[in-house]
């Protein structure tokens, strides 16, 4: 469904020439590289994350394939399209969704939108109430239906908008924040929509978002962009073992360890630390690189025997993962 093959994008950027009040006057051009070289493939009823730091190029890469920009270089192909050559045609097969930026019409009803949008798009009137009853029962349109945009809150004006995308029933979806700014029932509605629809319907997702919940809760696949270059691509859960070494094992004790005993626990090569985490329960973290789980239990259990009566493994989480890698990010930045 999407192929995109070494993208690069290249903005014309005028900087001042001299110090002063002459850099005002005299500027020079320069080239700033916002996307430096990207390829990827998503295949039909995938529902791929596209995350990044701010800058990172997640946007443009969006607006790219979605035939708003148009690329420096690189091959790129949206449902065997060239996006921006066939950009009017590509446009019946997408949907779109921009944050907090709607295509609805301000001085129209929310059923006059979607009955020009179902004739702009020449949805035969049987696929049209049929699809239309199914965005009702997840977002509940009926209450809004009739109103201006004009009179609807920001979480009413998003719900009708995402909605708006969907019904044409679009092979690829195209998402850049669609939760931004909503509650958490509307929030947690998209959510299951999103899954639902690429379920019946196979309909591609390419999902970017800050909300890192989003993604943990939608994607199977993420696609991590840094500096305008594909930094991993790959199984969400995976990515939480590669960017998060540090794994935590939990062990409940029959009675109370002392700190001594604690502290036995971590001489192992490769464990960070030890502590209480309940009642007669130690939470021991360690590097996966250096050591691993078998060892620290194996180690418990010669050293304290029957005393062990629960062992719980806690792998990486691929929300605290992929927070402690954009932290490190912005941290070289500073």
């Amino acid at each position: 469904m999407i192929k995109v093959s070494n993208l690069r994008k290249n903005y014309e950027v005028y900087k001042p020439k001299y110090s002063g009040i002459r850099g005002y006057i005299f500027k020079e051009k320069t080239e700033a590289q916002a996307i430096k070289d990207i390829s990827f493939e998503v295949g039909a009823g995938e529902i791929v994350g596209y995350i990044g730091t701010n800058g990172a190029g997640k946007s443009t890469t969006v607006k790219i394939l979605t035939g708003i920009l148009s690329s420096t270089s690189g091959d790129i192909s949206v449902c065997n399209m060239d996006p921006f050559k066939m950009r009017k045609k590509l446009a019946r097969e997408i949907g779109v969704v921009f944050g907090q930026r709607n295509q609805l019409f301000w001085d129209l009803t929310v059923k006059d939108t979607f009955e020009f949008n179902k004739s702009i798009y020449e949805i035969p009137e049987g696929e049209f109430k049929k699809q239309l009853n199914v965005l009702n029962e997840c977002f509940d349109l009926d209450k809004i239906y009739n109103k201006h945009v004009r009179r609807l809150s920001l979480g009413q004006r998003m719900k009708a908008n995402f909605a708006l995308n969907y019904l044409h029933k679009p092979k690829i979806v195209f998402l850049d924040e669609p939760t931004i700014g909503l509650d958490l029932v509307i929030k947690n509605s998209v959510r299951e929509f999103i899954k639902y629809d690429s379920q019946k319907n196979n309909t591609t997702v390419m999902f970017t978002s800050h909300d890192i919940s989003d993604i943990d809760r939608i994607c199977s696949r993420v696609i991590l962009i840094d500096e305008g270059k594909v930094k991993y691509d790959g199984d969400k859960d995976s990515l939480a073992t590669e960017f998060d070494k540090l794994y935590s094992i939990e062990i409940k004790f029959s009675k109370d360890i002392s700190k001594l005993e604690i502290e036995n626990l971590t001489s192992l090569k490769g464990v960070t630390g030890a502590q209480l985490s309940g009642e007669n329960s130690i939470l021991i973290n360690f590097n996966n690189n250096i050591t691993s789980h078998i060892s620290i239990i194996d180690n418990a259990l010669k050293t304290y025997g029957d005393m062990v009566i629960d062992i719980d493994i806690i792998r990486p989480q691929f929300e605290k993962a992929v927070y402690e890698l954009f932290q490190s990010r912005e941290g070289k930045n500073e």
